[in-house]
């Protein structure tokens, strides 16, 4: 990763539901870091080369293709395989938990959001991943 991508690091923010996608926007906007917004997997996948993002916030519940299917499409290509993916849900059971990092998530964030937590996760990755 280059140093500017880190310094001013792009967060792909992923969910079909658009309060919840402004939310994290403002959150990590409040962090210092510029928020791409995809309502979609497919949108997501198509806009994730533009932006370069060094962390993907990725709703699990969604039409047309799930998060654990766009988790699965990032992990299998090359280009976008290190890039750390938060998943977020409600996460109401332990085996959607362990999915999560089955699939290839380094963590996750719980709705509804405690924006300290979500900061604190976002926080955390980006700092590994400027030591990386």
């Amino acid at each position: 990763m280059d140093e500017n991508h880190l310094q001013d690091p792009c967060i792909l923010i992923v969910d079909d539901t658009e309060s919840q996608r402004f939310l994290l926007k403002n959150i990590v906007e409040d962090m210092g870091c510029r928020p791409v917004l995809a309502e979609s997997g497919r949108q997501a996948l198509r806009v994730f080369s533009g932006c370069r993002p060094a962390l993907v916030l990725l709703d699990v519940s969604m039409p047309e293709m799930d998060g654990f299917e766009v988790c699965a499409k990032l992990k299998a290509d090359p280009a976008s395989r290190n890039v750390p993916v938060l998943f977020i849900s409600a996460f109401e059971s332990r085996e959607e938990i362990v999915k999560v990092f089955e699939a290839g998530g380094a963590d996750y964030v719980t709705k509804p959001f405690i924006p300290e937590a979500v900061k604190a996760r976002v926080g955390a990755y980006l700092k590994l991943a400027r030591r990386g």
